[in-house]
């Protein structure tokens, strides 16, 4: 019965020493990130900061459709109130992918269809787990978008371009043709797009390939990343 104890205890002594690992090198990771303070960014498209992760809203008319949802709603809403924007004028949510610092906010839009990529719907349906045994969880009804779908909503054509790597399902969203949000697919820095941090991609390699799919898109002016701010877009392109 000892020696049981003895294994039991160092089994348990290795998984939180394993979770307090990884923890450490969440921190260290996410003290890299740069994201934007609440405001409006350029005319019609707003930035709300919940601590290293921004979401965006588009305005059209009065009404609004928004790209991910943050990690904390109660930070959504204080920003939505600085911003003096009702929830229920959303009318669509697009999700770059299902991480919880991109979905947490989602069921404040009461109004809203929420997006997500066919092939994300493994990391939340209980097939693919983010890691180990964590799983990632979307709380509201949604429906799913091929790679290369066109959607309208309020008025604005919004085309989902499937960039797997950071979760098998991620999508970036091209907004009228002008406008790019790319979620965790990358970050920003000196000008520059970069890969996004290795330690929060399910597979680096595949994510730094995706790239290659926001390249060349005629009439694209700007590039908003989830993490580290959003740039000019015909400036980015010369590495990753």
């Amino acid at each position: 019965m000892k020696k049981v104890w003895i294994v039991l205890s160092a089994l348990v002594l290795g998984i939180v020493g394993y979770v307090a690992f990884v923890f450490y090198q969440i921190n260290q990771e996410t003290a890299l990130m740069d994201s934007l303070p609440t405001g409006e960014l350029v005319s019609g498209v707003f930035a709300i900061q919940d601590d290293m992760v921004n979401m965006f809203l588009v305005e059209k008319e009065g009404k609004y459709i928004a790209f991910d949802a943050g990690g904390h709603a109660e930070t959504i809403q204080k920003g939505l109130r600085k911003l003096q924007i009702d929830p229920l004028n959303v009318v669509a949510v697009f999700l770059t992918h299902t991480d919880y610092d991109h979905v947490a906010a989602a069921g404040l839009f009461k109004n809203a269809e929420v997006y997500v990529s066919k092939a994300e719907e493994q990391m939340i349906d209980g097939t693919t787990p983010r890691m180990l045994f964590f799983k990632n969880k979307l709380e509201v009804p949604y429906t799913t978008l091929a790679d290369l779908q066109e959607v309208w909503a309020n008025g604005t054509r919004v085309r989902g371009i499937l960039t797997e790597g950071h979760t098998p399902g991620s999508m970036c969203y091209e907004v009228d043709g002008r406008l790019l949000f790319t979620g965790d697919l990358a970050g920003l820095k000196d000008g520059r797009l970069t890969p996004f941090n290795e330690k929060f991609n399910m597979d680096t390699e595949t994510s730094v390939a995706s790239k290659s799919k926001i390249d060349g898109l005629t009439g694209v002016q700007y590039v908003f990343t989830a993490h580290y701010g959003f740039a000019e877009y015909n400036t980015l392109f010369d590495s990753l």
